[in-house]
């Protein structure tokens, strides 16, 4: 379910009806309709936060993710999320995620860790007789790969952003509705 996206612009949130109707960002907004401006704001954090087509998933790490954005959204100084927020993002994560999903974020995530490991290489360690901790081979085989790594990434982001725009559309060009997925003849 797409609740959150960014418009065709590619710079305007756009926030789908339903999103109202499920309870953690129905008591976000009552809880922000004294300041509007941040409820659209802290949308927006979620949004970049949690969602994979996001401009900012490439920050694997959530904290400083969650800095960035702050920074970027122009959030008021010493914002915070409070509880309310906390549990609307919660909602969002449980409710966006798809197994392409879920498997891109875990090829971000492995791919950080090539690169921390990469980057922490020190080829002038030695072990206790001296001998060179770090394969040169290994690391050279590493660095080889890594088009074909870069490649495979690009490749599932196109693949999850063509199933979201599927997924997210019917036949026509026809938006679906919140119930459309739902079999109601096999609830009765």
């Amino acid at each position: 379910m797409k609740l959150l996206t960014v418009d065709t612009d590619g710079y305007s949130l756009k926030i789908e009806p339903e999103i109202y109707t499920i309870g953690e960002f129905a008591n976000l907004v009552e809880s922000r309709k004294k300041n509007p401006s941040l409820l659209f704001k802290e949308l927006g954090y979620i949004y970049f936060y949690a969602d994979m087509a996001s401009d900012f998933q490439f920050q694997t790490n959530e904290q400083d993710r969650h800095k960035e954005l702050i920074k970027y959204l122009d959030l008021p100084s010493g914002w915070k999320k409070d509880r309310v927020l906390e549990s609307a993002l919660d909602a969002y994560k449980y409710l966006s995620q798809t197994p392409s999903s879920r498997l891109l974020e875990s090829a971000y995530i492995s791919t950080d860790k090539i690169k921390k490991q990469l980057e922490s290489i020190n080829l002038d360690e030695r072990d206790k007789n001296g001998k060179p901790i770090w394969n040169v081979k290994q690391i050279l085989d590493t660095v080889k790969a890594m088009p074909d790594l870069m490649d495979a990434i690009q490749k599932a982001e196109k693949t999850y952003i063509r199933n979201q725009e599927e997924n997210s559309k019917l036949r026509g060009n026809k938006q679906k509705s919140v119930y459309d997925d739902i079999d109601f003849k096999s609830q009765i």
